[in-house]
C-alpha cells in the first residue's frame, strides 16, 4: 500500500513543480497547472481531475495494495462492469478493526460497515435497511419504497429509533417534521407534515407539542395539535385547558361521560327535602330559568357540560316524578274523599226519599 501512496505523493509534488506544463503520451494527456493536475484533460478544474478517453470509457482511480492479507490497507478502490465493485475502506471487508470504515458496493446493492460488521444497505431497488441486510416488504403492496430500522436484539425493550435534534431553545421552534409531498403536482405538493415545536423556554427543560398538518388543496396549515399537557386540540390550536377541544361538529356511535359527583338518586331517599311547588315558581319568576340549571348566559360563556347537564336534567325528572306522585296521591285522596261525599249524600238522599214516600203514604190514607 506505501508503495502507490508514495508514488502519487511524488508524481503530485513533481507536478507542482512544472506548471503550464503536460505531457502527452499516445491518447493520454497529464497536465500540471497551477496545482491542478489533469488526467485525460489539458483543463482541469478540481485538484485531480480525471476524463475518459471518450464517452464510452468511465474513468477510475484505484489505489490497490499488492497483498493478499486480510489486513491490508487500501483507500479507494472503483472497478469497471468487469468487477461491479465500489470500495471505500481503509481495510478489506471482514477485517474486525473496530477503528475502520467499509463502503462496499456490488450490481446495485450498497454497503456500509462499521467494526467488520454490514450497518446499513441500500439495494438495488431503493429500500434502505438499517440494521437489516434485508429490509421488509411494506404489507400495503404496490410500487414502494422504504426504509427500515431494525435491532435485531431479542431481549425486552430492543427499540429502534429516529431522532431530530434541533440546538433551539425558543418558545415556538421546531424541531424538525416529517413531511409529504405529492412531487408531480404542478402547483400546491405539500400534502401533510407532523412536526414537534418548543412549548415555552427551553434553555432548562424542553416542553413540546406535537402538531399536525394537512393540505386542502392550496396551503398546509396545522389542523391538531397535542400539547404539553395532554391537551388535544382539533380545528383549533388552543385547547382552553381542556383535554379535547374540538372546533366544529363531532359525531360518535357510542359515547359515555364518567361523572365525578353522584347521579341524583338521591331524590328518592326518604330525607330528601323536595322543595314544593310554589318555591320553585318564586325562583322562575325571579330568575327566569329553573333551580340549579344553568342560565342562557352561563351556557353562552362556559360551553354546556354534557355529563353535568345529564345529570341535573336527571335530577329534574326525578323531582317531577315526585311531584307527579304527589299531584296523584292528593288526587286519589280527592277521589277517595268525593267518593265518601258521594255516598254519604246517596245515604242522605235515600233517607229522604223513604221519609217522602212514607209522608205520600200517610196522606193518601187520610
Amino acid at each position: 500500500m506505501k508503495k502507490p501512496i508514495l508514488s502519487l505523493s511524488l508524481f503530485l509534488s513533481f507536478s507542482s513543480l512544472v506548471h503550464a506544463q503536460w505531457i502527452t503520451n499516445g491518447a493520454n494527456t497529464i497536465t500540471s497547472t497551477t496545482n491542478l493536475v489533469g488526467i485525460g484533460t489539458t483543463t482541469p478544474n478540481t485538484t485531480l481531475y480525471l476524463q475518459g478517453a471518450s464517452s464510452n470509457y468511465i474513468p477510475t482511480l484505484t489505489l490497490k495494495s499488492t497483498s493478499n492479507n486480510i489486513a491490508s490497507r487500501a483507500g479507494l478502490t472503483m472497478e469497471n462492469s468487469a468487477g461491479y465493485q465500489t470500495f471505500l475502506y481503509k481495510q478489506a471487508p471482514g477485517n474486525t478493526d473496530a477503528n475502520d470504515v467499509i463502503l462496499y458496493s456490488e450490481q446495485g446493492d450498497t454497503r456500509i460497515y462499521t467494526s467488520g460488521l454490514e450497518r446499513v444497505r441500500i439495494g438495488s431497488s431503493g429500500n434502505v435497511g438499517v440494521g437489516t441486510s434485508a429490509p421488509s416488504n411494506y404489507f400495503h403492496g404496490g410500487n414502494n419504497k422504504l426504509i427500515e430500522i431494525s435491532n435485531p436484539n431479542t431481549a425486552i425493550n430492543s427499540q429502534s429509533h429516529i431522532i431530530l435534534s434541533t440546538g433551539a431553545t425558543t418558545d415556538g421552534s421546531s424541531a424538525g417534521t416529517l413531511t409529504w409531498i405529492s412531487k408531480s403536482s404542478t402547483n400546491v405538493q405539500g400534502m401533510a407534515y407532523i412536526g414537534s415545536v418548543l412549548q415555552g423556554d427551553a434553555t432548562t427543560n424542553a416542553a413540546s407539542k406535537i402538531v399536525f398538518a394537512t393540505s386542502n388543496g392550496s396551503t398546509v396549515s396545522p389542523k391538531m395539535q397535542l400539547d404539553k399537557d395532554g391537551n388535544v386540540a382539533i380545528g383549533t390550536l388552543d385547547p382552553k385547558g381542556y383535554k379535547l377541544a374540538v372546533n366544529g361538529s363531532a359525531i360518535a356511535t357510542s359515547m359515555t361521560v364518567k361523572l365525578n359527583s353522584a347521579w341524583p338518586d338521591y331524590v328518592f331517599k326518604k330525607d330528601y327535602q323536595l322543595p314544593s311547588l310554589q318555591e320553585v315558581k318564586a325562583y322562575i319568576d325571579q330568575n327566569q330559568h329553573l333551580p340549579e340549571i344553568p342560565s342562557e348566559q352561563q351556557i353562552a360563556k362556559d360551553g354546556l357540560n354534557l355529563g353535568e347537564m345529564n345529570k341535573l336534567l336527571m335530577k329534574k325528572v326525578e323531582e317531577l316524578t315526585l311531584y307527579l306522585i304527589e299531584q296523584k296521591d292528593e288526587n286519589n285522596k280527592m277521589k277517595a274523599y268525593q267518593e265518601k261525599q258521594s255516598e254519604i249524600q246517596q245515604e242522605q238522599i235515600n233517607k229522604l226519599t223513604q221519609q217522602v214516600e212514607a209522608l205520600t203514604k200517610t196522606l193518601h190514607k187520610n
